[in-house]
């Protein structure tokens, strides 16, 4: 199982701030995390809050050039409010800048004022979606992007040739793609497109064993579902199932002094029901999926405890679920620096200890090989 992080330190926005250092702050700290032994460094997106973050690709590719081994994700990012060719352009080149490092994790977003300021329907959110990764894995297929008139591809020798993706992305046949997906449309469709989900931090783990049986239930219907070479050229059924990687993303906390254990647990408890209490009402209100029901107490989204409690809850829930990826949250803002750093340093000799153990094969594209012939 290899294991991931996300920043525990996030750069300050806004008016009055210098942020002129804010690549350097992450780039420090993905640094810690590739020393740590850390398999992946991973940033998520946001837009019009607080410390937004709207372009995590850029911000990777700044971590890429100072890295060697750490490979580089995005939590989820935001497909409809983008166009697919030119994002399938961003993340081929970025996969190239990192030596084949990418790992793409894909959403659709549910803030009303996202849809509203860029112009898109929330309710064909999932339309779109679905439409912008058949588009991406055909352009990297090197499929022809579109007609450009009857002179594109004839055999006229001033006629322009036809327009397809350049450069490909090292990974072949792309970077692994995994799905941030709510409710139950949602998991079907990433299972219908043969993609991993990768759940929320916040849901529980009882919510996560139940959304992953909808996917895999999903990706078996599809798996014998596609009848027609453009279904299998568009990765619809059989061509969608290789990828059996079992990503999931925890928000974890580790100390060797019980106060700060129990004050973290206070902290990530009140942090969950009012995120819950969030994303109801925006669920509501964009006419999007609700998020299930709470698990009970017994059952947080969270994991807190002294070292040994929590490797120990870590290996049950790998068994349990098979997981390959394990991607720690990191509750930045939550709790004070000093905290973090000795979380983050204990959580980083876990993953040493745990490396190794069902992997489920490589990181890479479907095969595991870049496209320069080599095996990640």
């Amino acid at each position: 199982m290899r294991f991931g992080l996300t920043p525990w330190r996030f750069p300050a926005h806004g008016p009055g701030i210098d942020d002129a250092g804010s690549a350097d702050l992450l780039i420090d700290q993905a640094r810690r995390a590739e020393e740590l032994g850390f398999d992946s460094f991973w940033l998520p997106e946001s837009h019009f809050v607080e410390a937004a973050r709207p372009a995590p690709l850029l911000e990777l590719a700044a971590v890429a050039g100072a890295t060697r081994r750490l490979r580089l994700g995005t939590t989820s990012l935001i497909v409809p409010v983008r166009h697919p060719v030119l994002l399938a352009e961003e993340i081929a080149v970025l996969d190239r800048l990192s030596r084949g490092r990418l790992i793409v994790g894909l959403g659709r977003g549910f803030r009303p004022a996202l849809f509203e300021v860029f112009g898109v329907d929330p309710r064909r959110k999932r339309d779109l979606f679905e439409d912008a990764v058949l588009c991406m894995r055909r352009a990297w297929g090197g499929a022809v992007l579109c007609s450009a008139g009857d002179r594109v591809g004839s055999d006229d020798p001033g006629a322009p040739a036809a327009p397809r993706l350049s450069p490909l992305p090292m990974q072949q046949p792309h970077p692994p793609l995994w799905v941030a997906a709510f409710g139950p449309k949602a998991l079907a469709q990433a299972g219908r497109l043969g993609l991993p989900y990768l759940c929320s931090p916040l849901e529980t783990f009882e919510e996560v064993e139940a959304n992953w049986r909808l996917v895999r239930q999903a990706a078996a219907g599809a798996a014998g579902g596609a009848s027609t070479e453009a279904e299998r050229r568009d990765g619809v059924g059989e061509a969608a199932v290789p990828d059996r990687r079992v990503p999931v993303m925890r928000t974890v906390f580790v100390s060797t002094r019980p106060e700060r254990v129990e004050a973290a647990r206070r902290a990530l408890a009140a942090e969950s029901v009012g995120w819950r209490r969030s994303r109801s009402l925006a669920g509501r209100s964009d006419g999007g999926e609700r998020p299930s029901v709470p698990g009970g107490s017994d059952d947080p989204s969270f994991l807190v405890g002294v070292p040994d409690e929590v490797a120990d809850a870590i290996r049950l829930r790998r068994d349990r679920l098979g997981i390959t990826d394990w991607i720690v949250r990191s509750p930045s803002g939550l709790l004070a620096e000093e905290w973090l750093e000795e979380s983050i340093g204990l959580l980083g000799e876990m993953a040493g200890e745990m490396a190794g153990g069902m992997d489920g094969g490589t990181g890479g594209g479907r095969d595991g090989r870049t496209a320069d012939g080599g095996d990640r």
